[in-house]
C-alpha cells in the first residue's frame, strides 16, 4: 500500500485561481507554496513545482552580510549533507522564469506579484529586467492593503526601497517612504500593544535612502519611539543607534555613544544579581568600543565590587563511578617500581591528562552537533573577583571555549589521581631527601639551582603544605620553559621601543612560540593548566594572588609538569639555527 499523496491534475487557470484565493488569506510568503504542492510531485521539476521553489525562498535581510554574499536576496531555507531546497535560483531553468513571469502577470494578488517579479529581477530576467523590479516595488506598496503579517509587510516595504535605491527611480520613492512613515505609526499606536520590533524595521528601511532622499519624519519617529519603548536599554540603545546614522558630526556622534554607555549603566544600577553584572559588562563592552574611559573605569569598578552572593550562581557538577580496583591498579603501576625515581619518571610521562588534542576537537565538534543550542546562546566567562574574561561570540572563539573546558575536564581528573600517586610513592618509598631529589632533577634543561627549588617544592608536598609548593613551583616552571625556549633558538626578550622598556616574553607568549616544536597535545596541556584564562589556569591564579589557597591536586599537578620537563631533551637537530 503506497503512502504517497495523489497529485492534483494540474490545470494552469485552476492553479492560479487557487493561488489567488490563498493569497487573499496569507499572512506570509511561503503560505502560499502549500496552495501549489498538491499539484507538485516531489522531486519532479515541473510548473507546480518551481512555484513552490518560488514562495519557499528565504528571504535574506540586507544586514545579513555572510548570509547574502553567499545566496544573495533570496536562500534555500533548507541546507544539508544531501543538498538544499529550493535549488539555488541562479540555477531555476530559464522555462520554469518564463512561467513566473506569466503568473505575476495574471495575477491580482501583490503578495504574488511582489514575490515573483523580485525574483525575475535578481536573475536579471527578460530584457528590461528593471521593469520586473518596478512591478515588484508597486506590489510591495499594496501589501498595506493585504492580511500580510506586519513583520513581513515591514520586511516587503524595505525590500520595496532597496530596489528603489538599485533602480533609482524616484516616482515610485515617495508613494514607499509614505507607506513606511503611516505603518510606522500604525505600529506605534497599535492596539494589540507595543510593537518595536516592527517600527524599528520600518525605520531602518527608510534609513536605508541616501542621506539627502531621507523624509524629515524619521526624526520624529525616533522621538515616539523613545517615548513608547525607550524604558528598554536594550530599544534605548537601537534609537540611539538610528540617530546616530542620520548625522555626520563628530561632537553629536560622541554625545549619542556616552549616552549609550551610561543608559547601560543606570539600568545596572537599578538591576541585581546576574542582571546588574550583564548591564556593567554591556556599559564595558560599549565603554571599550567607543574609547570613553571614564565609563569604563566606573563599569570596571561596580564589576568587582558585586558579592560573589549577589550573582546566585548555581554550581553544576555530574560525577563517574570508577571501581576502586581500577583506581588501585593505575596507581600501582606508578608505584611498583626499583625506586622513586622510576616511579616519578613514570609520574612525569603520563599522559598528556588533557588528552590527544585531535580527540579533543572531535568531541567538541560531536558535542556541537549534538547539542547545538550550547553553541548558539551568548556566554559570559568570569574569573576570580567576578572578572568577565570573556564573552566567545564568534564560531571560532565559541569552538575555542568549548576545547579549553574538555581539556580542563581531563587535567581536574587527574588531579585526584596525581595526590594518590605521590601519596602512595611517598608510602611505598619512605622520606625522600631533598639531595636526592635535586640531583635528580638537575639535567639539561634544569640548571642546578633550579632543581634545588624544585626539590624543595616536592619536600614542602610531602610534609603537608600544598600551598607553599605550588608557589614555589610556578616560576621555576616559567624558568624551565624559557631554557627550552632559548635552545630552540625562539626569542625570549623583548627590545625596548621609544618609552615602552624592553622584557622577558610571558609564558603565555612562549607556549604560543612552541606551537609546531612540542607535541600539540603536551602543549596545549601546558597551556591550559597554567596560562589559558577559561582554562585550570594555575600559574595567572597563583601569581596574581587569585587563588586564596593551592590545593593538593593543584601542587600536584604542576609537580607532574616538572616531572615530565625533567623528561625532555633537546638534540643538535632540533635546536633552531
Amino acid at each position: 500500500m503506497s503512502d504517497s499523496v495523489p497529485i492534483a491534475p494540474f490545470d494552469p487557470a485552476k492553479l492560479l485561481q487557487e493561488l489567488d484565493e490563498a493569497a487573499n488569506k496569507a499572512h506570509d510568503f511561503h503560505s502560499l507554496s502549500s496552495a501549489v504542492k498538491k499539484y507538485a510531485t516531489p522531486g519532479v521539476e515541473s510548473p507546480a513545482m518551481s512555484l513552490v521553489w518560488a514562495f519557499e525562498y528565504h528571504y535574506v535581510e540586507i544586514t545579513n552580510v555572510p548570509r547574502r554574499r553567499q545566496w544573495g536576496p533570496y536562500a534555500p531555507w533548507r541546507e544539508s549533507k544531501d543538498g538544499v531546497f529550493p535549488m539555488p535560483l541562479p540555477k531555476v531553468d530559464d522555462k520554469w522564469l518564463k512561467f513566473w513571469a506569466e503568473v505575476a502577470e495574471q495575477s491580482k494578488s501583490p503578495l504574488i506579484r511582489a514575490r515573483l517579479n523580485d525574483l525575475l529581477w535578481e536573475r536579471k530576467w527578460d530584457r528590461r529586467p528593471d521593469l520586473h523590479a518596478r512591478a515588484a516595488i508597486d506590489a510591495y506598496a499594496d501589501l498595506v492593503a493585504s492580511t500580510l503579517n506586519s513583520l513581513y509587510l515591514a520586511e516587503g516595504l524595505s525590500r520595496a526601497i532597496e530596489l528603489i535605491c538599485q533602480i533609482n527611480d524616484d516616482g515610485r520613492q515617495t508613494r514607499v517612504v509614505e507607506c513606511c512613515i503611516t505603518q510606522a505609526r500604525l505600529s506605534l499606536e497599535s492596539k494589540d500593544g507595543p510593537k518595536p520590533g516592527v517600527t524599528f524595521r520600518f525605520v531602518e528601511a527608510l534609513l536605508q535612502l541616501p542621506r539627502e532622499k531621507q523624509p524629515p519624519e524619521i526624526d520624529g519617529l525616533l522621538d515616539s519611539c523613545q517615548r513608547a519603548y525607550g524604558h528598554s536599554p536594550w530599544h534605548a540603545q537601537t534609537i540611539l543607534e538610528l540617530r546616530e546614522t542620520r548625522t555626520k558630526d563628530p561632537a553629536t556622534i560622541n554625545q549619542l555613544h556616552v549616552a549609550q554607555a551610561k543608559q547601560w549603566l543606570q539600568e545596572a544600577r537599578s538591576s541585581k544579581g546576574l542582571k546588574r553584572l550583564c548591564d556593567l559588562q554591556k556599559a564595558l563592552e560599549l565603554a571599550h568600543k567607543y574609547g570613553i574611559k571614564s565609563i569604563a573605569d566606573t563599569a570596571s569598578r561596580e564589576i568587582q565590587e558585586i558579592p560573589e552572593e549577589e550573582l546566585e550562581l548555581k554550581t553544576i557538577s555530574a560525577t563517574t563511578e570508577i571501581p576502586r580496583k581500577d583506581v588501585e591498579a593505575f596507581v600501582a603501576s606508578f608505584v611498583e617500581t626499583p625506586d622513586w625515581k622510576d616511579s616519578l619518571k613514570r609520574f612525569g610521562a603520563y599522559g598528556p591528562p588533557s588528552g590527544d588534542h585531535s580527540q579533543n576537537l572531535q568531541a567538541v565538534k560531536n558535542h556541537r552537533s549534538q547539542s547545538p543550542f550550547q553553541f548558539l546562546v551568548k556566554q559570559t566567562i568570569l574569573g576570580d573577583d567576578n572578572a568577565p574574561i570573556r564573552t566567545p561570540t564568534s564560531e571560532e572563539e565559541i569552538a575555542t571555549v568549548a576545547l579549553a573546558r574538555q581539556e580542563s575536564l581531563g587535567i581536574s581528573l587527574f588531579g585526584h589521581f596525581a595526590t594518590d600517586i605521590l601519596d602512595a610513592v611517598r608510602v611505598k618509598q619512605g622520606t625522600i631527601n631533598h639531595a636526592g631529589l635535586t640531583d635528580f632533577f638537575d639535567t639539561g634543561l634544569i640548571p642546578g639551582d633550579t632543581a634545588e627549588r624544585i626539590a624543595r617544592a616536592l619536600v614542602l608536598y610531602w610534609e603537608g603544605h600544598p600551598d607553599e609548593s605550588a608557589h614555589l613551583l610556578v616560576p621555576k616552571i616559567e624558568t624551565v620553559f624559557r631554557n627550552l625556549a632559548r635552545e630552540l633558538g625562539i626569542i625570549i626578550i623583548y627590545e625596548p621601543i621609544g618609552d615602552r622598556p624592553g622584557g622577558i616574553r610571558s609564558l603565555g607568549e612562549l607556549l604560543r612560540s612552541l606551537k609546531g616544536r612540542l607535541n600539540e597535545s603536551w602543549r596545549r596541556y601546558f597551556v591550559n593548566l597554567l596560562c589559558d584564562p577559561v582554562g585550570v589556569n594555575l600559574r595567572n591564579r597563583l601569581a596574581h594572588g587569585l587563588m586564596p589557597l593551592a590545593k593538593r591536586e593543584d601542587a600536584a599537578l604542576l609537580i607532574h609538569v616538572v616531572c615530565h620537563l625533567r623528561l625532555m631533551s633537546i638534540t643538535e637537530g632540533e635546536k633552531k639555527s
